[in-house]
């Protein structure tokens, strides 16, 4: 997984284990318009306050067992909103 933004690291998680996870590692990167790119079911490449370049490594996809190797992409419109529906943003606006 590469860094889709110039940005800051703002939350690292490494993965537990390679089966049956909700959402396994996890790596934000925060831009400076303030929306935040996450990515889950991944193993983390860099460190909590880390600067990236669009582009950069940030993760590899967790192998998984229990199913198909595979990564999860949200934007959110804010760090501080959270996990929550209003501040999602469709990620494929930004492809």
């Amino acid at each position: 997984m590469r860094a889709p933004i110039d940005g800051k690291i703002v939350e690292v998680k490494p993965r537990k284990n390679d089966t049956g996870q909700v959402f396994g590692g996890t790596v934000k990167i925060e831009g400076p318009d303030g929306k935040v790119w996450v990515f889950r079911h991944v193993d983390p490449k860099v460190a909590i306050g880390a600067a990236v370049k669009a582009g950069q490594r940030v993760a590899a996809v967790t192998p998984w067992k229990s199913g198909p190797s595979h990564a999860h992409i949200e934007v959110w419109k804010t760090f501080r909103g959270g996990y929550d529906f209003e501040n999602m943003l469709d990620p494929r606006e930004f492809f």
